[in-house]
């Protein structure tokens, strides 16, 4: 049985996930399992940092400003979270076509596809438009909205592995 919280137990008084050290994930736990996890929470993670900090800054950047910053944003966030979405979406796509599929699989494999339909749908020609028209507040605001959604998404995929959470 593969514990993914193991290599935390030193640091256990201090870890939130302390009362899971000596339990498995939610799904037959193996390296897989724990990779596809720990993809889980870092997208989960950037999706609270950019509701929380990024979004935001783009109402405080400016007119002047705000298209060059958006261009450097969206160039480099991209090196980050397109490669994690991808690797996210192999992973479940793993987990789904295996033969022990259960209920937190499917509804975190379902969460996977709402998060890359609204990234599609709705966050990219946000910022295609921003792009193109510069600093527009109702349209960030609309971008804030969008990703609230997705971090929300996010957060419950999370969840789902966690121990003792059911469906």
């Amino acid at each position: 049985m593969w514990y993914p919280f193991a290599p935390f137990a030193p640091f256990a008084p201090f870890a939130p996930f302390a009362l899971f050290i000596d339990q498995p994930l939610n799904t037959a736990s193996g390296p897989v399992e724990s990779l596809t996890f720990l993809v889980d929470v870092a997208l989960c993670t950037l999706a609270w940092l950019v509701q929380g900090i990024m979004y935001p800054t783009l109402k405080q950047i400016g007119t002047e400003r705000f298209l060059t910053y958006h261009t450097w944003y969206t160039r480099r966030i991209t090196w980050f979270v397109g490669p994690l979405m991808s690797l996210q979406v192999i992973l479940h796509a793993y987990q789904v076509t295996r033969v022990d599929v259960g209920t937190t699989v499917v509804f975190a494999a379902l969460g996977v596809i709402a998060t890359w339909l609204i990234t599609g749908i709705s966050a990219v020609p946000i910022h295609a438009r921003l792009a193109l028209d510069g600093l527009d507040e109702p349209l960030v605001d609309r971008l804030l909205r969008v990703n609230l959604v997705r971090a929300l998404v996010w957060t419950a995929i999370v969840l789902a592995w966690i121990p003792g959470f059911r469906i």
